[in-house]
């Protein structure tokens, strides 16, 4: 099965993105954001941190990395990175 396609308007969410229930959803997505090798410092708001996370997730799914597509292609498909490997992201 093919995975989707970075230019088919595809979206993250953070919670996805993250893999975590929201308990402690601060702590575990700025560690994630940090595990991909950013500074989390900046991001002073849960908005930044998750938009961080969006944007590494739209990355994974641009350079051709494992993703799960979740929902239907003909209304919009929410993407998830399949054991998400942002240590080199940058790549």
């Amino acid at each position: 099965m093919a995975g989707p396609s970075p230019a088919s308007g595809n979206s993250t969410l953070p919670a996805s993105a993250a893999c975590r229930p929201a308990a402690h959803k601060r702590s575990q997505r700025t560690e994630l954001v940090r595990q991909a090798g950013i500074n989390p410092a900046p991001l002073t708001s849960i908005d930044f941190i998750d938009a961080a996370l969006c944007a590494l997730a739209a990355h994974q799914l641009a350079s051709g990395r494992p993703c799960r597509a979740d929902g239907e292609a003909g209304s919009g498909l929410i993407v998830v990175p399949q054991v998400p490997d942002w240590s080199d992201w940058t790549a």
